[in-house]
């Protein structure tokens, strides 16, 4: 079932990663982590999205080793657009709830 599943991620057009960094990764994840990100090299398009900036990813990662690798294949050919804002996106939405709410 495992393998089933890591083999189909590596068939999808586009893997979306949502939330990147919330927590440092187990050494099992770690790894989890990079076959997924060695099966969609060159292969397939994966977006990474995090509220911890790309330079700190690295950290994330028990094994030095296994983070090296990671950040090899996620950084390497990578577009990365860093949003930096005073204000948060759930902010300026409330904002505008509250706007509407008092017409």
């Amino acid at each position: 079932m495992y393998l089933k599943f890591m083999r189909s991620l590596s068939k999808v057009r586009l893997l979306i990663l949502d939330d990147v960094g919330l927590k440092s990764y187990t050494i099992e994840e770690s790894r989890d982590i990079l076959e997924i990100a060695e099966s969609r090299y060159n292969r397939a398009s994966t977006i990474l999205s995090a509220q911890l900036d790309h330079c700190k990813w690295y950290e994330l990662f028990a094994d030095p080793t296994i983070a090296d690798a990671i950040m090899d294949r996620v950084i390497h050919n990578a577009y990365i657009l860093a949003l930096d804002s005073e204000r948060s996106m759930r902010e300026v939405m409330a904002q505008e709830v509250k706007k509407d709410l008092s017409i």
